[in-house]
């Protein structure tokens, strides 16, 4: 399960991240709701704004820590940061996650197109 964190949710975020003792539930530490899942089997957490339930892929080993790739099964979105059926940046307003103890605002977005690039007509039948 992949909980978008938004500004809201940033100080309940690190509290889960404490190296809490196995007996410790982190929901519960932190007053978190959550609501169930419709793929998987940990819930969501009702408070975010979006809940990618997931299926591990693969675990990539890099160094000390591990890259893990998921595989997205279900995705709950809540109307309120999307617009035109995507997720606005701007609405749902993420937490990023650097390095260590460090974490970002998602504020100042800018737009770049990607160039329109011609296809080759594989009817042309080109080639030598």
């Amino acid at each position: 399960m992949v909980n978008v964190v938004d500004e809201p949710l940033a100080m309940q975020m690190v509290q889960t991240s404490g190296e809490w003792p196995e007996d410790v539930d982190e929901i519960t530490l932190t007053g978190l709701r959550t609501l169930p899942a419709e793929r998987v089997a940990p819930p969501r957490i009702a408070d975010s704004p979006v809940n990618l339930e997931c299926r591990l892929h693969r675990e990539l080993e890099l160094g000390n820590t591990v890259f893990v790739v998921g595989e997205i099964l279900c995705a709950h979105v809540r109307e309120e940061v999307t617009v035109d059926g995507r997720v606005d940046p701007a609405k749902l307003r993420p937490i990023g996650r650097l390095g260590g103890d460090g974490y970002c605002y998602v504020r100042e977005i800018f737009h770049m197109p990607r160039p329109k690039v011609a296809q080759p007509d594989p009817s042309a039948g080109g080639g030598s």
